[in-house]
């Protein structure tokens, strides 16, 4: 069932278009992508977060992806951690 349900909304999220989606919703999702990059610009100040990043830093990988908030790239893992901190 579950990989049934997960074709029909992957199907669903192809087959739609931009036009598609009400003005209204697209709108409303802007604001929550610009206040989801505020919030990890103002994390990106926290202690936390530098600790992270240097332990980022220190870490040999491929440089796939940006740490928001500073000039770091790093393996698409370590920066998704880095960047959900």
């Amino acid at each position: 069932m579950s990989n049934t349900f997960t074709r029909l909304v992957a199907e669903f999220i192809v087959d739609t278009g931009y036009e598609h989606i009400p003005s209204v919703v697209v709108q409303r999702s802007r604001s929550f992508v610009y206040d989801g990059l505020g919030v990890a610009l103002a994390g990106a100040k926290q202690t936390c977060t530098q600790l992270v990043w240097q332990l980022v830093a220190e870490t040999q990988g491929r440089p796939e992806a940006s740490l928001l908030g500073s000039h770091l790239k790093a393996p698409a893992p370590l920066a998704a951690l880095a960047n959900g901190v």
